[in-house]
């Protein structure tokens, strides 16, 4: 039996599901690097952020394509993970710049915010999220079923 406040979402792929959960943990990863570059490795905020991004994209596409959008089509062949990958990366630089935009756009806007830097980062991420998850879809992974 459904829960009852499953049943408003059945409209949602089951990957959606998997994908906000390995989103949360890309999130985490970003978000720990990120304030560990900053605040404890003395970085500027922007370089930390760049820097977080990039092994935190690294984390999601590994788990993504072992769990998420699991196909026949998704092989492990050299070469067909090389282009996933590139076409991963380049839906993730999208959405980062997204993501960056609205970070950037808060902090500029909200200067407590250079304290609590993980706030601007949920709000772009929840963002970009939304925005990655389409365009995986739609350009990455157009033969996943669910």
């Amino acid at each position: 039996m459904t829960p009852g406040f499953l049943k408003n979402i059945r409209w949602l792929p089951a990957s959606a599901f998997g994908f906000v959960v390995v989103g949360g943990i890309g999130f985490v990863v970003d978000a720990c690097l990120m304030m560990v570059f900053y605040k404890y490795a003395g970085l500027p905020l922007y370089l930390s952020r760049i820097l977080s991004f990039l092994v935190a994209v690294f984390v999601t596409w590994l788990l993504n394509r072992s769990f998420v959008f699991v196909t026949t089509a998704t092989t492990r062949a050299p070469v067909r993970a090389k282009r996933e990958y590139a076409g991963y990366l380049a839906v993730q630089t999208a959405g980062a710049l997204l993501n960056l935009g609205i970070f950037s756009a808060l902090i500029a806007c909200f200067p407590v915010l250079h304290a609590y830097p993980v706030v601007a980062l949920m709000a772009g991420s929840g963002t970009a999220m939304v925005f990655n998850y389409l365009s995986l879809r739609r350009w990455v992974y157009p033969h996943h079923d669910n």
